[in-house]
């Protein structure tokens, strides 16, 4: 369970187990769990290419980044370092890279470690570039993610309300939700993000807005309602005997290995991360 502070792990694993546990209940957002995912940080150690940069000695930048983040949120601090060690570089020539593989700005900094992290080995190790900017990756100027992520919210909410929550609206609100991700302040973002995780009469959440990632594919999305036609509780599990209906995978989730008998509208409270979206990696069991 990368990224939760060792100390905490055995309080938020049970945690997590109760809260599982009394889900089938009907029981309303956790605010523990939300709270302690929000606070997950993964310790980050940047370096620069050796062979795009003569300093080779330049020691590296070491952080820890929000689980829930993006990689350009942090990369400002990354070269006001670099800056002071080695000529000017410009923001948009650069890339990141973890074992030989580009990192994809728009996904969340919790889901590139779950996905490509293939040893315990902390910090991460991520290598700075600039030159031969990979066509797989979407160049991030301006406000580019800030529009990215906000329209992940805005799909996520198109599957659970059809959009009508997130259309319903004002800008500021959705600038809040931006602002609370960016500045790291939890209740700011919870304030608005809160009137997204309404599951009522009148605003029932029609189906769960899950991606599944698997290395070396584009990820997956499964369209699938919380109930099933008898009314029981959809599950994980029932999501991967969609995608993968004969062979045996583990899901992780936040870092955490997810039972599968976890109810989907358990985690699309509690379990999703800042876009609204469920993140799961698959990996084939050891």
């Amino acid at each position: 369970m990368y990224g939760i502070p060792s100390e905490e792990r055995d309080h938020f694993v049970l945690g997590c187990c109760i809260s599982m546990a009394t889900s089938f209940t009907g029981m309303p957002q956790d605010y523990e769990v939300t709270r302690k995912l929000w606070d997950g940080r993964i310790p980050v150690q940047f370096v620069l290419d050796n062979s795009e940069f003569l300093q080779r000695s330049a020691k590296p930048f070491c952080t820890m980044i929000p689980r829930m983040s993006y990689f350009p949120i942090a990369l400002p601090r990354v070269l006001q370092y670099f800056n002071t060690i080695v000529e000017h570089i410009e923001p948009e020539s650069v890339w990141l890279q973890y074992n030989g593989q580009p990192l994809k700005w728009h996904y969340p900094v919790g889901v590139l470690f779950d996905l490509l992290k293939s040893d315990d080995l902390l910090p991460w190790t991520v290598t700075l570039r600039t030159k031969n900017f990979p066509k797989e990756v979407m160049r991030c100027a301006g406000d580019a993610l800030e529009i990215s992520f906000i329209q992940s919210i805005k799909e996520a909410d198109q599957l659970k309300h059809k959009a009508n929550i997130i259309n319903s609206m004002k800008s500021d609100e959705h600038k809040q939700l931006w602002n609370g991700l960016v500045q790291d302040r939890f209740d700011e973002f919870w304030s608005v993000n809160k009137k997204l995780m309404e599951n009522s009469e009148s605003e029932a959440i029609l189906h769960i807005p899950i991606r599944i990632y698997e290395a070396g594919r584009p990820f997956r999305q499964v369209l699938i309602s919380p109930l099933d036609e008898s009314g029981r509780r959809r599950t994980l599990g029932d999501v991967l005997r969609i995608v993968h209906p004969e062979d045996e995978v583990i899901a992780i989730s936040q870092g955490i290995l997810v039972p599968l008998e976890t109810p989907l509208l358990w985690m699309a409270e509690n379990f999703c991360y800042l876009d609204n979206f469920i993140h799961v990696v698959l990996t084939a069991p050891t």
